[in-house]
């Protein structure tokens, strides 16, 4: 099979949603072509497609040292990108940061992934830049602002906090975990009022954001709004895990007990 007769095929299976036979032909064109890096990349993309992560990895990892030679080094480093997303998302954070340039890589979705590894590994300052670089590319994109708000609340910059998860809420304003962070941001800054509002729209999205629950119960008891603040609290005691709310569990418990709950 040529190169253009393949290249149609590829096109026609991936138009077409056929993942597990395009794997098939990109397989068999690489073992007669190892060099054509493009191929492995989509043969990579597909794996991944159909869960295939560990595979997609391995494929790529191949597809970049067979074409190493060969490969134009726009589609090389493309291929180092999505390797080093999908090294990172499968939990292998060291190896796919160790592969990450997010000054020069493109895809919005890989630099979320790689920002993120990166406040995880203590790295925030990297995290930061690597939120904003996503942002310049795609200025709209909820989950940047989302992460690079959540990166300066952590940092203390509360009024940048503030204006980037208002921007992440707007964006997509079905994001429980955008609310309660700007919720968060907003009580930084002094504005409770704004916080609770942000909060009761977290628990209208999603009632089991237990953060957001047990922030507004504390300022609904501030304000004065007793019986609201023991509903929830009561709430929070029956349905938050203790395997992840053990200390805020037992404050919980203890307002409780100052308000005459159970």
């Amino acid at each position: 099979m040529g190169d253009l007769d393949a290249s149609l095929q590829f096109g026609r299976l991936l138009s077409e949603g056929k993942d597990a036979e395009l794997i098939r032909a990109c397989r068999a064109f690489v073992d007669k072509n190892p060099g054509v890096l493009d191929v492995w990349r989509m043969m990579a993309d597909a794996l991944a497609r159909t869960g295939r992560r560990q595979d997609a990895i391995a494929a790529l990892k191949e597809g970049i040292r067979a074409s190493a030679a060969t490969a134009v080094p726009s589609l090389r480093l493309a291929a180092l990108e999505r390797l080093s997303y999908l090294l990172i998302a499968s939990g292998q954070t060291q190896e796919g940061l160790a592969l990450a340039q997010p000054d020069v890589f493109t895809d919005v979705e890989a630099l979320n992934a790689i920002g993120v590894a990166q406040g995880r590994a203590g790295r925030s300052a990297d995290a930061v830049k690597t939120f904003q670089r996503a942002l310049t590319l795609d200025p709209g994109n909820a989950v940047a602002h989302f992460n690079l708000g959540t990166a300066l609340l952590d940092a203390g910059d509360f009024a940048g906090a503030v204006d980037h998860l208002e921007q992440s809420v707007r964006a997509n304003p079905q994001s429980a975990a955008a609310w309660s962070s700007l919720g968060i941001a907003r009580i930084r800054r002094g504005d409770e009022a704004g916080a609770v509002e942000c909060w009761r729209r977290a628990l209208q999205i999603d009632r089991t954001q237990y953060a957001a629950l047990y922030n507004l119960a504390i300022a609904q008891g501030r304000r004065g709004e007793v019986r609201e603040a023991r509903a929830a609290l009561e709430r929070f005691v029956a349905e938050a895990p203790a395997s992840v709310y053990a200390k805020d569990l037992a404050e919980a418990r203890r307002l409780l007990k100052s308000l005459g709950g159970a």
